[in-house]
């Protein structure tokens, strides 16, 4: 399939590592899943499908770097709870749905996915088979694996994912209630099949508590003392870490991901030190995380991040130019996904976001970063993955009606069951 995005308004990517290009009124050819030309009036096949993007922004396609997608589709569920008593009422609605329930829930928020702009992402979910497969349909990068698993299944896992479009990792969730020599004997078999570590970790200030509490170490000092981190690593959360433990992320050269709306909603408190993690290079990158999440913008959960960070930090170091790049170029390296970058020769993983012409005007390439990232309220006009046009908004591409179908079964038959604000079944 050859693809022209004719004349788009503007092109934003990272290049050279950090730094940002914003090209404005150019067309992008892509040919057997690669960019071919990026420039005016490009060469391209008579037979091309053409997206018109005179007015439209053009990104590398986004990565959604957290998620627990087999109930990130409940948006609105619980919104007045903490984060304690929400996930213990969550896990019981969970234990109450089949795994055909599971199924579709997961092909919601993997046709949300797509619809936001969103070509792969991290994901920690029990049901993770029902994940893989439901996301395939979409052609989506999965990143994901078993939680807390059984080291004797380490060669099923692979198994099971071999020959997919998938990444296997391992997730570790509640660290504080895992022995340590299963998290020695897990990391040592990750280490040996060369998968990487999911570890949930400093997510809440009674959690570090904890941790600090069995093991004498606060939560990422412990991992690091224990030999457990290494450069395939993911901390998630980290919303209570310490310079120290800072330093140990770098040295160990570990990555980091964060849910800014999660921690606002569940009330967590403490919120990463992002601009510090950054600046020691560790790789960071923004998730939605599950049904908190209340979304799957990962746009949305960019905006809250530097402003939930100039909130907690009482500065504006975290600047709009400097953390775009990083955030667009991290979330592919996170999550272990070749691309993040437009250019000739890399791989077609694009974006395109439509401009209002009031909400976002007025406009120019000297404020289309801030508008982006302050403003927003971008509608998705087109995602592509590999080369291959997964949604258009101007064409129905197979799944629209299909994703009617089951928000209307969410509505009558889970909503239908519960008691939303609670989550208790009726």
């Amino acid at each position: 399939m050859t693809l022209l995005i004719k004349n788009a308004k503007y092109i934003i990517t990272p290049i050279n590592g950090y730094q940002l290009r914003i090209l404005s009124g150019k067309d992008i050819v892509v040919e057997n899943g690669r960019i071919t030309c990026i420039g005016e009036n490009c060469p391209h096949p008579s037979s091309s499908e053409v997206i018109d993007a005179s007015n439209h922004i053009v990104l590398p396609g986004l990565i959604d770097t957290h998620t627990h997608l087999e109930m990130s589709a409940l948006y609105g569920l619980m919104p007045d709870y903490e984060h304690n008593m929400y996930y213990e009422r969550l896990q019981r609605l969970r234990d109450k749905l089949s795994s055909s329930d599971i199924a579709k829930l997961c092909r919601i928020a993997c046709m949300k996915l797509v619809m936001n702009g969103v070509i792969g992402f991290i994901d920690s979910s029990r049901n993770y088979k029902e994940v893989i497969e439901e996301c395939s349909r979409f052609k989506l990068h999965v990143t994901t694996g078993p939680v807390n698993p059984d080291p004797s299944k380490i060669d099923e896992y692979l198994r099971e994912t071999m020959g997919k479009r998938v990444n296997l990792i391992i997730n570790l969730e509640g660290i504080h209630r895992l022995d340590r020599g299963y998290l020695r004997e897990i990391v040592g078999l990750a280490e040996e099949h060369n998968v990487g570590l999911n570890i949930h970790l400093s997510e809440t200030r009674r959690e570090v508590y904890l941790v600090k509490k069995n093991t004498g170490y606060l939560p990422v000092e412990y991992l690091y003392r224990s030999g457990f981190l290494n450069d395939k690593t993911i901390i998630s959360h980290a919303n209570w870490i310490t310079s120290s433990e800072i330093e140990y992320l770098s040295e160990k050269n570990s990555m980091v991901t964060v849910t800014p709306h999660t921690t606002m909603r569940l009330v967590e408190e403490g919120f990463t030190p992002v601009y510090e993690i950054m600046s020691r290079g560790i790789r960071l990158a923004v998730g939605t995380n599950g049904a908190s999440g209340d979304k799957h913008s990962v746009l949305e959960e960019m905006r809250e991040l530097i402003l939930l960070y100039r909130q907690n930090y009482w500065d504006t170091r975290l600047k709009t130019v400097w953390t775009l790049p990083r955030l667009l170029r991290d979330m592919y390296l996170v999550a272990g996904i070749d691309g993040g970058v437009i250019d000739v020769g890399e791989p077609a993983h694009l974006a395109v976001l439509r401009i209002n012409s009031v909400r976002h005007r007025p406009l120019s390439i000297g404020n289309i970063v801030s508008t982006l990232l302050l403003i927003g309220g971008f509608d998705v006009e087109a995602t592509i993955v590999d080369g291959e046009l997964v949604y258009w908004s101007q064409r129905d591409l197979g799944f629209t009606r299909e994703l009617d179908i089951l928000l209307k079964w969410v509505e009558e038959e889970i909503y239908g069951l519960i008691d939303p604000y609670d989550g208790v079944i009726k």
